[in-house]
């Protein structure tokens, strides 16, 4: 259930007293102070020390940003199932003590701000109230504002997560330029801290003298998140560079991260709002850009030099610059704290499977080897439903980019490709290269499963169930609803039979019966596969409505003295009766053997509408 009411988070010592009181309706106040309480681990000392000096203004938005980082993880957002969206968005009133009161009060600085952090969010608001009388000691005698120099030659900021992006990025800007590459890292887990210290020692051994590795130490110190979405990440890393690039005297910092991934392109309805990463989307960028530059009183770019690559380009980039040896010390994977063992990467996310398909489609999966992977979709069969759904909306997604015409992308795609263009200079340029990428894309795609149908080994059949599998039976191009009554009409093909063993069926009630109780006991795993259904399951006859997906179940019993002839024609009526745009599922039980045709039998029936015919013996 969503939470009612604003959540109100107090920081650095500030009072409820300071946000007007608690809020109406609000859950109890969130008290975060990195210096006293232990809750938010914050190593700011030592990263002042490392640049020298950072303005008292830029060191309020550093721990601004670390706040809004803790309390996006310790407030809960709604069920991932649920098909409320509006659970997902939070509203959070945050009570914080400032140094720089004069500009942390100013409207236009509280605009900037709330725009910025609801959009990358996707929660419902974002309310500052800032008060005085907050200030950190300098952290040695060299943080004044005298000992800040110029850089001796041109230096580069860039974000650097230690995945296969950001790691293009630094060998791309490294072997084209002579500047030092500034790799700015937020470090919250032991395996993303080894990543890139791992990565950034290569980078050095390659280029020496020209990589400066800044780490930046900021997370939960105690106990685990109650959320995990962290959709406020790319606020805090963003402003970690933007601190940095500040104290080196620098107009601009960088991030590196593909456009298909940048845009996320939502691959089914439920993924809106806040389940839709807007970590480095074009609108983020321009966001951060605008607040940034607020903050610094001057101009300051911030730019995602990939935005209009793909992932497959990223694998040729690193082939380009001979750099393909570093792709399995590159961490692509979103769920990193669920790999066991040697493994780095799930094999299951979003993130995984990108990658995957990336590497089949220009011919890399030797350097992206199976070995990286706990789970290997292309030779074990798919259990997890959530894992399947994924891998399938991400070809169905690839597939229709494919197809789209220049009309027919911006009928289909016309809010995203409105949130894009808003914050371009040259709207119909911005258009066709957004166009042209998911083209890109698409035939990438295509290119992959082209690969991964080949890729099991032909002297074996294959694997029931994995990829290779979903492909000739071709999944990726059937609706969901479809797949549902393919995956509903194999399970009661197995339950069914097993439950009439010993005593026949009594009626086409109790035949009824018993597909309500198969079809609960299964609603879990369903809903992890098919996330848009929602169960709302009639134990009575006619149906069985599967409410939210607009798809109907009708049982038919053929008994001895119900000729298939019979059937049919009750199966007819109930075509008429129902609504058009439903997906019906008839499953005929006939133990007799009535039906002497079966293909003919489904054939007449599936042809008069949206339909499938199960017959189960």
């Amino acid at each position: 259930m969503p939470t009612v009411g604003r959540h109100p988070v107090l920081c650095n010592g500030a009072s409820l007293k300071s946000i007007g009181g608690k809020p109406r309706g609000s859950s109890s106040a969130i008290r975060l102070d990195y210096r006293k309480d232990g809750r938010v681990k914050l190593n700011l000392p030592n990263f002042v020390r490392s640049v020298l000096h950072i303005p008292p203004r830029v060191l309020d938005l550093i721990e601004i940003a670390t706040y809004v980082f803790a309390a996006d993880r310790l407030v809960p957002r709604g069920r991932p199932d649920s098909l409320d969206l509006s659970s997902w968005s939070r509203q959070f009133i945050f009570g914080i003590r400032v140094r720089d009161i004069e500009f942390w009060s100013q409207a236009e600085t509280l605009r900037k701000l709330s725009e910025a952090l609801t959009f990358v969010s996707g929660d419902r608001s974002f309310e500052f109230r800032f008060s005085a009388g907050h200030e950190t000691p300098p952290v040695d005698l060299f943080d004044a504002e005298e000992f800040l120099v110029e850089p001796s030659k041109p230096h580069h900021v860039m974000l650097f997560s230690g995945g296969l992006d950001s790691l293009a990025g630094a060998i791309e800007r490294l072997s084209r330029s002579s500047d030092t590459v500034c790799l700015v890292s937020h470090q919250s887990q032991p395996s993303t801290m080894r990543t890139q210290n791992q990565l950034v020692a290569a980078l050095s051994g390659r280029f020496a003298g020209r990589v400066r590795h800044y780490k930046f130490a900021s997370s939960l110190a105690h106990g685990r998140a109650v959320s995990e979405a962290q959709r406020s990440r790319s606020f805090l890393y963003g402003t970690i560079a933007f601190a940095l690039a500040t104290a080196l005297k620098q107009d601009g910092m960088f991030f590196y991260e593909n456009g298909i991934t940048s845009i996320n392109f939502p691959r089914r309805q439920d993924l809106l709002n806040a389940r839709a990463s807007r970590t480095t989307h074009p609108k983020t960028m321009d966001l951060l850009e605008k607040l940034f530059a607020h903050v610094a009183g001057r101009r300051f770019v911030v730019e995602n030099v990939y935005r209009w690559k793909t992932k497959g380009e990223i694998f040729q980039i690193l082939r380009e610059h001979k750099a393909a040896d570093l792709i399995p010390s590159a961490v692509t994977c979103s769920r990193t704290s669920m790999t066991k063992g040697e493994f780095t990467h799930c094999g299951e996310c979003f993130q995984c499977i990108d990658r995957r398909f990336a590497a089949a489609a220009t011919g890399l999966s030797l350097y992206d080897h199976t070995g990286l992977y706990a789970f290997d979709f292309v030779r074990e069969s798919i259990k997890d439903g959530q894992a399947k759904t994924a891998i399938i909306d991400y070809a169905r997604l690839g597939i229709d980019f494919s197809q789209h015409t220049p009309d027919g992308f911006q009928d289909r795609w016309l809010t995203e490709i409105g949130e894009v263009i808003e914050c371009s200079g040259n709207q119909q340029m911005t258009f066709e290269q957004l166009f042209e990428l998911t083209k890109r894309f698409g035939f990438q795609t295509k290119e992959a499963l082209k690969t991964f149908s080949l890729a099991d080994d032909l002297n074996k059949n294959v694997v029931t169930g994995s990829l290779p599998d979903l492909i000739h039976r071709r999944d990726y191009l059937k609706e969901e609803r479809e797949r549902f009554a393919v995956e509903v009409a194999a399970k009661l093909q197995r339950a069914l039979p097993l439950a009439y063993a010993s005593n026949p069926a009594k009626d086409e009630r109790d035949v009824n019966d018993k597909i309500n109780a198969i079809l609960i006991a299964d609603s879990d795993s369903y809903r992890r596969e098919f996330p848009t259904t929602k169960f709302a399951l009639a134990s009575v006859i006619p149906d069985h409505e599967i409410t939210e997906h607009n798809t109907l179940i009708e049982a038919k019993y053929l008994r001895r003295d119900t000729t298939p002839s019979k059937a049919r024609e009750a199966i007819l009526a109930d075509i008429s009766s129902y609504p058009k745009n439903a997906y019906v599922l008839f499953v005929v039980y006939d133990p007799s053997r009535s039906i002497v045709d079966d293909y003919q039998f489904r054939r007449d029936l599936e042809s008069l509408r949206q339909c499938m015919v199960a017959i189960i013996r």
